[in-house]
Parts: structure tokens; sequence; C-alpha cells
């Protein structure tokens, strides 16, 4: 097969169908941290979190989804969050979920993760560990004494675990950029990738309103050096990710994980000061939906509450088909409300035939041929080296 159509094989693969197929998931509002640069942080530690009785109805409702990304407060705090992982499995077929955590809970996470992959065995999961820079910077920002090594720790301890399940568990770290952490952050990232047995580093903006709005403010110049520098680091991690592959999938895979993953910066950058047009049409509310720990629904983080689903009897196909979500459709398009928010970047550009085909190969290339100044530090391989 010529790499041309082993890149549109690709593609087909990964473009999906224009309907629901992602949902946001805020298991519950409960949190053992502080964070400084949390946006949810009016929303935590309150009552009223959706039961488990309650989860069986919106699920049993939901038509088939293939993405289910949670979110919180902390999900491991959840108590029956293997049953309701279990729960969307069985009803409506999710093939993969986004998980984040602060790293906090090493026992539940190795014993609850055994259980749903052993359980649930085409499913794989994204677990996303959040980490923020060095000891001193990381638990400034997350408020609690002593955390940055008991989240180390659980990230050391997960090595077996990945191998049991392999190729269906991956364990990424999540940064959130931020005025505290930027000036150490490469030299952070470098850390990481030489010390911890990670997949991925994946970086975030803050969005929406933190509990201390001064985080948000990062230096452009400093936030375009650290996007230059990720993407080399990005390189790098999909030599790790896709090494079992053959030279010519392996460099399709490269290509399509790397520049995805450049393109979300790309946009967020553009975005970062001043709103700015995406290359594709935001399919929030159409594609990807939020449910908050309460059951108030919304078509994305950033928008306002739609409605409760208990006004329709925790029944979301009544939700979904209500004028109301197409009201909302109309006045997104309207808003024009482009944004940095990487779950809706990510997700609207699977459903656009021109991203997928040509924007991403094409950020890939333009990136890979930039100068920077860390290149000697990664000894980037050679392409098409057979993998070890």
């Amino acid at each position: 097969m010529s790499k041309i159509n082993e890149a549109m094989s690709f593609i087909r693969r990964v473009k999906k169908e224009k309907r629901l197929n992602t949902v946001v998931f805020f298991v519950t509002s409960i949190c053992n941290e502080k964070c400084r640069h949390c946006f949810y942080w009016e929303k935590l530690n309150q009552r009223g979190d959706l039961t488990f009785e309650q989860v069986q109805k919106i699920s049993a409702t939901m038509p088939p989804i293939t993405d289910l990304w949670l979110s919180g407060g902390e999900p491991f705090m959840r108590r029956d969050l293997p049953e309701i992982l279990e729960l969307f499995y069985r009803n409506n077929h999710i093939e993969w979920v986004n998980l984040p955590t602060n790293g906090l809970f090493k026992d539940r996470a190795h014993q609850w993760l055994n259980r749903v992959l052993t359980n649930c065995p085409k499913l794989r999961i994204d677990l996303n560990i959040s980490l923020d820079g060095f000891e001193e910077t990381h638990e400034k920002i997350r408020g609690v004494p002593g955390c940055y090594q008991k989240t180390v720790d659980m990230l050391c301890s997960l090595p077996p675990l990945v191998e049991k399940h392999r190729l269906r568990l991956r364990v990424n770290m999540n940064t959130c950029l931020n005025g505290d952490n930027a000036d150490e952050l490469i030299e952070f990232m470098k850390f990481v990738y030489q010390e911890l047995p990670l997949d991925g580093q994946y970086l975030q903006l803050i969005r929406g309103n933190p509990m201390d709005p001064s985080m948000k403010i990062i230096p452009i110049d400093k936030l375009k050096e650290i996007y230059e520098f990720a993407r080399l680091l990005y390189e790098r991690y999909s030599e790790r990710l896709f090494k079992r592959l053959g030279p010519l999938t392996r460099g399709v895979a490269k290509t399509f994980y790397v520049g995805t993953l450049a393109l979300h910066n790309k946009i967020q950058y553009a975005n970062y000061l001043q709103s700015t047009k995406w290359p594709m049409m935001c399919t929030a509310g159409e594609t990807f939906c939020v449910i908050d720990y309460n059951g108030d629904v919304r078509a994305c983080e950033l928008r306002g509450k739609l409605a409760n689903l208990r006004d329709y009897d925790y029944d979301f196909s009544r939700f979904w088909a209500d004028q109301l979500r197409q009201r909302e459709l109309t006045q997104i398009v309207c808003d024009q409300c482009w944004c940095t928010h990487v779950c809706n970047i990510h997700d609207s550009l699977r459903y656009d035939p021109k991203v997928l085909a040509l924007e991403i190969p094409k950020t890939y290339w333009q990136t890979r041929q930039a100068s920077t100044e860390w290149k000697e530090f990664f000894d980037v391989e050679e392409e098409g080296n057979d993998p070890d």
C-alpha cells in the first residue's frame, strides 16, 4: 500500500460520523485539592451528585457514543466509578475513556482500572495524571502539601498495569500552563520525559474564570517558546507509542498524532489574546455535550446551562430532541465564540475532511521544519528506522 493510500485509510478510520459521539461527564463535584487555576472551583464540594440510579436512566436513554471524557471534582473520589464506566460500555458501546486524576488515589486506580479493563475487553482508557511543575510549584498551585511525591509515586507504579493491558491503557501527564509555572515548564517537561514512565504529555491553557485570575497571564513569547518545545516532545512520544508498528504505518500514525497536537497548540496560540476563527467549525452541542455533576447539560464547558436532565426525568433522548438545543446551535454560530478549549478543538477537527487530509499533515511538516534550539536534546531518530 502506498503512503497516500495508507494515509487515506487512516483518515477514514479517524473521521467520525457527524452525530453525538463525545460526552464530557463531571462525575462528582467532590475534590481533595484546592487548585488556584481551577475554572470549576465555585461548583466544587457541593451536594447533589447524580445518583447511580439517575446515571443508569441517562445512559439507558443515550444513543451509542464513542468517547466518554470524565471530569470533576476528582473522579476517583466517586466510589461507584467502575460501575459507571461498565454501564456506559454496556449501554452506549463507548470505545475510549479519558480519565483525568490528580494522582492521589494509587490503590483505587490500580484496582478500578484493572477491573474495568478486564470487564470491558474492547475499551481503551487514557489515564491523564496532573503535574503542573516541580514539587514547590505543583504544591503551591494545588494547595496540598505532599501531593507532588504521591502523584509521582502513582505514576511510577503503573507500568506493570500498562503492560498487562497493552494497547488499551495509556498513561499521560496533563499540565495546565499558567503564570506560576511558565518559566520552569520546559525544564520540567524535559525532566518528565527522561525520568517518568509516560506515553505522552499534554498542555492545557486555563479556561473560564479560575480561582486566581492572575494565573491566566502568560507572556505571549513564552507561550510560543513552550509550544515550539512541545512539538519536538510530541515527536519523541510518538516514537514510544508507535514503535511496534511497521515503518509505513508508523510514519502515518506519527504524522497524525504529532500534527493533531501541534494543530491544537496552533489554534490555542492564535486564540490566546483574542478570539480567532478556527480552521474548522465548532461542533459543540452537535457532536459533543457536557453533563455536570448535578445533571445540568451544556453544549460545552464555556457556555451556560441549557437544562437539567431531571426536567426530562433523566431521559437524555428527550433533552437531545428538544428545540432549545437547536436554538443553542444557532446561537453558537452567531456568537462566533472561538476559544482555547482543547476538548472542543480536538472533537471538532475530527469531523472536517479538509483538516484531516490537509491541515494536520501540513501542520506536522511545517513545525517539523521549524528551527529550534532543542533538537539536539531529543536526538531525533531518522525517519523510517525499524522499531526496536
